[in-house]
């Protein structure tokens, strides 16, 4: 789902009601408002250039299941809900390796 309330802040901090979906980007300066939020950019974008993404809940709860994602971070997250949780996009899918 997609809020439909807020756009976040601009780079002065000045927050921009909309009616239309919450937008973030670095290069706008658009940030999101939720202290629960965090800009989710599309697979392997990581807000790079002029790319824009959308203000999401960070999950609270995610199921312990191994399918490894890259985070915009760097990090290796063992999934992309636990990417989300800690707020961070996902650059791309890793391949699992079965012991």
């Amino acid at each position: 789902l997609i809020a439909l309330v807020s756009c976040g802040s601009d780079a002065d901090g000045q927050d921009s009601p909309t009616t239309t979906a919450a937008i973030c980007s670095v290069l706008l300066g658009k940030t999101c408002v939720g202290e629960n939020e965090f800009c989710k950019y599309s697979e392997g974008v990581c807000g790079q250039g002029e790319q824009t993404g959308v203000c999401t809940e960070k999950p609270e709860i995610c199921a312990e299941i191994y399918v490894p994602v890259s985070g915009c971070d760097g990090k290796t997250y063992s999934n992309e809900c636990s990417a989300y949780s800690a707020g961070v996009s996902v650059k791309e899918r890793l391949n699992a390796i079965n012991p």
